[in-house]
């Protein structure tokens, strides 16, 4: 009786020290996950946004797949890099267009303290002129349409640059911007057509944009085992 009470005594304190192991594994790579977390997030943090929020429908066309539909054209746009500050769609915001006199008439009392956010200038865009800023199909912008909107809406360039870069570093907008297609006005007229060029930048910053959003998967996929790895250590330790 003595040998089996010794041989099962032995037995479970080998399976102590076994779960002490494992648990010392699991809290090692807790540690490792959250330093890598971190060097992640820091580095994400240089990366700008583009507001606090993005309507579910521009949240979906962010994971829109890399190929660039023959139905779907725009303009040579720069991607925001996923929450390094956004980048302008450099064609969209050079030029001199000209001058639209329906401006000077809709100068209304609008200040930036109406707009606090880029999402929200863009919102604004989107219900004032349909023709131009598209939920769905998309078209390309003419070339300096950020000096037409800054003559309706008196805001900081920083911000109205901002809130035009949330809609060109969109996946949509990005594929749609193909050699031959029209660009638009604010009406939705015709304002030149996209070049080769501007084709083939919007195809690579279409790809840099999908590694981003690649990047910040994996993330969150990490942070999700350093969770699970955690709630397992806190079960060991109440076991």
């Amino acid at each position: 009786m003595s040998e089996q009470l010794g041989a099962l005594m032995d037995a479970l304190e080998q399976r102590a020290i076994n779960a002490w192991e494992q648990l010392e594994k699991a809290h090692g790579r807790i540690r490792a996950l959250e330093a890598e977390n971190r060097a992640l997030k820091s580095r994400l943090e240089t990366l700008g946004s583009c507001g606090e929020k993005r309507p579910r429908e521009e949240g979906g066309a962010m994971t829109e797949p890399s190929t660039i539909s023959g139905d779907e054209a725009s303009v040579s746009p720069t991607v925001a890099a996923s929450p390094l500050e956004p980048v302008e769609d450099h064609h969209v915001t050079q030029g001199t267009p000209h001058h639209d006199s329906r401006a000077d008439e809709a100068a209304v009392d609008i200040s930036e303290s109406d707009f606090r956010t880029p999402q929200a200038l863009l919102e604004e865009w989107y219900a004032r002129f349909p023709k131009a800023f598209y939920k769905g199909h998309t078209q390309p912008l003419q070339v300096g349409i950020h000096e037409v909107l800054a003559t309706y809406y008196p805001v900081s360039s920083r911000l109205l640059r901002r809130a035009l870069a949330c809609y060109v570093n969109l996946p949509r907008y990005l594929k749609s911007i193909r050699q031959g297609v029209q660009r638009v006005d604010l009406d939705g007229a015709p304002a030149g057509e996209i070049t080769a060029e501007e084709e083939q930048h919007a195809r690579e910053q279409l790809k840099s944009l999908q590694a981003r959003q690649q990047q910040k998967k994996d993330q969150e996929n990490r942070e999700r085992m350093a969770k699970k790895l955690s709630a397992l250590s806190t079960l060991h330790h109440h076991d």
